[in-house]
């Protein structure tokens, strides 16, 4: 993963510096003196020199991510928060051209909270969570001359820049999710028999409107009482405070005449979807 991120900051630098014809090198190697020695032309040097997680964003809440067909959910435990720190330094015959390096570099990151995700690649691609960049921002006690001293190199102006990813190192498990609750109010019952005496019931159930193109435009409404139906733009609704029994459930798309279905409360999940011709 950390690979990957390499490539895509590779990527953001010759594409927005721009850096064209290959006129300057990138480089992750460790700065150290004979690295330096040996270089020809104006080099970026992206130096990963420290990863840590984030500890601040941490949570024990599970993560639930629903599937597309809305009857389940895939659950995990949340991503680890990394946070991965590059020092970044220009590398010139003459200090004036390394400083505009600099000065270039400072205007790309500066233009971007967060990694464009159309350079998310390998293990990067698919992520729920942004990449999160921070430049020239020190957070910590400041050991830069100690980070010289150990590459043995001569100090020079440095860039900070902090990439924030997501690690999913656990492995998610599918469960079904809720489509219908169940409200009673009443008398506890006696103890071998359990559950309300003459209780009043209610019902909030979930169901899916399916086969038409482009939501934007749907509304349901439930003909028989004026409770609130709320509708996704997946086309996911929520219809709640019913009572045991029949209803007729009134679907509009936008376009031609509305559309009517019924349901019975209680049902199996499945018997809520709506399915249009």
């Amino acid at each position: 993963m950390l690979d990957d991120l390499d490539e895509a900051l590779r990527e953001l630098l010759i594409r927005d510096m721009p850096i064209v014809n290959n006129e300057v090198d990138i480089s992750f190697d460790q700065p150290k003196r004979e690295w330096s020695a040996r270089l020809s032309r104006p080099t970026i040097n992206l130096f990963l020199h420290d990863v840590r997680e984030n500890n601040k964003m941490r949570t024990q809440q599970p993560y639930l991510n629903a599937t597309p067909n809305g009857l389940s959910a895939a659950v995990g435990p949340n991503p680890i928060r990394l946070e991965v720190h590059y020092m970044i330094t220009t590398w010139a015959n003459d200090p004036g051209d390394e400083h505009r390096l600099m000065g270039r570099l400072l205007m790309v990151f500066f233009r971007y909270k967060a990694l464009p995700e159309e350079l998310y690649f390998g293990q990067l691609a698919g992520q729920d969570f942004d990449i999160w960049l921070k430049v020239a921002q020190y957070d910590q006690r400041d050991t830069r001359r100690e980070i010289w001293n150990m590459l043995d190199n001569e100090m020079k102006p440095i860039i900070d820049l902090t990439a924030t990813l997501a690690i999913e190192p656990y492995a998610d498990w599918t469960v079904p999710l809720v489509r219908q609750t169940e409200i009673g109010f009443g008398q506890m019952g006696a103890s071998d028999t359990g559950g309300l005496l003459g209780a009043d019931r209610f019902y909030a159930v979930m169901g899916t409107v399916h086969g038409v193109e482009g939501l934007a435009h749907l509304s349901i409404q439930l003909l028989e009482l004026a409770v609130p139906v709320t509708v996704a733009p997946n086309g996911r609704y929520t219809i709640q405070n019913l009572r045991e029994g029949q209803y007729t459930v009134e679907v509009w798309t936008g376009v031609g005449e509305p559309t009517r279905h019924t349901i019975v409360v209680p049902s199996p999940p499945e018997a809520y979807d709506i399915y249009l011709s």
